[in-house]
C-alpha cells in the first residue's frame, strides 16, 4: 500500500535512488535483536519510495534485492553504501547517496526520535517506521505550508493545528 501511495504522489521517477539500511535501536527486546529496515530514497525528491525489513539472522544484502524488485527502477541510478560495494568503487560513485543518510536517517533520528523509540512487539517497529516515513513524505511534499521553518517545526505545527494537517492530507491520495 505504501509503495502504491507514493507512486500516486510522485508518478514517473528520474535521478538517483539511494538504498541503505537503518537499525531501529529501541526495538530490541530481551534476546530479540533490534529490527533492521532497508529504505529506498529518491535523493532528488527527498521522498521514501519503499522499505523492506531485514530477515532475522540476515543482513541488508538479502533485503536489498527484494526491495529493488518491488520498485520500478528502470532508468534510475541506484546507489548503495559500502555493504554493496568495495571502498575504491564507492569513492568514485555518488555523493548523492549521502542524501539518504543526511535527509532521511538523520531526520528520522532527530525529528522523530526513531533510535530512542522503545516499540518492540510483533510488527509494531516496522509499522511505526513506515508511519514516520509517510509523515516525512507528507511534510516534504506539502506546498500549502509556506512557512520557512524546519521539518521538525512543520511536523509539530501539523500535529497541533487541524487546518494545517488537513491541508497536508488533502493534497495527497491516501
Amino acid at each position: 500500500m505504501f509503495r502504491r501511495w507514493v507512486g500516486g504522489i510522485v508518478g514517473a521517477l528520474d535521478g538517483v535512488l539511494a538504498v541503505d539500511g537503518k537499525t531501529l535501536r529501541g526495538s530490541a527486546y530481551g534476546d530479540a535483536p533490534p529490527v533492521h529496515m532497508v529504505s529506498a530514497f529518491s535523493t532528488e525528491l527527498g521522498l521514501v519510495l519503499g522499505q523492506e525489513k531485514v530477515a532475522g539472522k540476515s543482513n541488508e544484502i538479502t533485503a536489498i534485492p527484494e526491495l529493488l524488485e518491488a520498485l520500478h527502477i528502470k532508468g534510475l541510478l541506484v546507489s548503495i553504501d559500502a555493504m554493496g560495494c568495495q571502498r575504491e568503487i564507492a569513492a568514485r560513485i555518488v555523493r548523492a547517496h549521502w542524501a539518504i543518510e543526511n535527509r532521511l536517517h538523520w531526520m528520522l533520528n532527530v525529528c522523530f526520535g526513531e533510535d530512542d523509540c522503545m516499540i518492540r512487539k510483533d510488527r509494531a517497529p516496522q509499522n511505526l517506521s513506515l508511519l514516520k516515513k509517510i509523515v516525512l513524505n507528507l511534510i516534504r511534499a506539502d506546498k500549502t505550508d509556506t512557512a520557512k521553518t524546519s521539518l521538525r517545526l512543520k511536523r509539530k505545527r501539523a500535529a497541533r493545528d487541524d487546518d494545517i494537517r488537513m491541508k497536508m492530507l488533502g493534497n495527497h491520495p491516501l
